[in-house]
């Protein structure tokens, strides 16, 4: 497989589901974490594609900066993509008052830390460069965001009546193109907002194009960040 479509993929693996929808609607109380489960088909090439994994949010401390309340922010994600293993963990601190829907968290991120695969993590230099790191999608807002039906959505918190958007995404920098369409499904007993995304039609160039599933499957209280001695 082209080393070139790995790397996209391992970007918009995570990145994909919030240029569009931020996945960070609200704030529960700090030390609570939630893990989604992860489920990939498509092709690359002429490659079939399946991959399954995680992805994790927790809220891992707090700070006051200018005297705003911000809040430690941590995302973990691994998933294995044709045996191939990704994993990635950003420790951002973001204010609370723009963690919230229709808001883009990471344009006013006050620090971070970016840690790929079992390296030293390091500052994060540019937090908006959605090629470098995938949480520029997910913790991204956009506009022309469309309202769907309510529906039921089964998770590990019960089947929930779930408030839907839909919108579509592209991004394009130095010639390479992603362009997809994002589902966020929501309810207020979802720690962090989100009980279910879904990615449809992602397209990376003209020769890879998969879907990708996220559904709430873990809630923990106490959570201790990956990266303690970051701040």
């Amino acid at each position: 497989m082209n080393i070139r479509y790995h790397a996209l993929l391992a970007v918009l693996l995570l990145a994909a589901p919030a240029h569009a929808q931020n996945l960070l609607t609200q704030l529960p109380e700090d030390g609570t974490s939630v893990r989604y489960l992860i489920k990939i088909t498509g092709k690359i090439g002429d490659q079939e594609t399946t991959g399954k994994g995680t992805l994790g949010i927790s809220s891992v401390g707090t700070e006051t900066v200018d005297d705003e309340p911000c809040r430690w922010i941590e995302i973990y994600y691994e998933t294995t993509t044709n045996k191939r293993l990704i994993k990635l963990t950003e420790k951002l601190l973001l204010p609370e008052k723009y963690c919230q829907p229709g808001q883009s968290p990471l344009a006013h991120l006050v620090k971070g830390y970016i840690q790929r695969g079992n390296r030293d993590a390091e500052p994060l230099a540019d937090a908006l460069d959605a090629l470098a790191s995938p949480i520029p999608v997910l913790l991204g807002a956009g506009a022309e965001v469309k309202t769907l039906p309510k529906k039921i959505v089964d998770s590990k918190l019960g089947k929930l009546s779930c408030e839907g958007t839909e919108t579509d995404f592209t991004y394009e920098q130095k010639q390479r193109k992603i362009s997809c369409q994002l589902q966020t499904w929501r309810n207020a007993k979802a720690p962090f907002g989100v009980v279910q995304a879904e990615l449809k039609d992602v397209t990376i160039g003209e020769t890879t194009r998969f879907s990708m599933t996220l559904v709430l499957n873990t809630v923990l209280k106490n959570t201790r960040s990956r990266l303690p001695d970051l701040k």
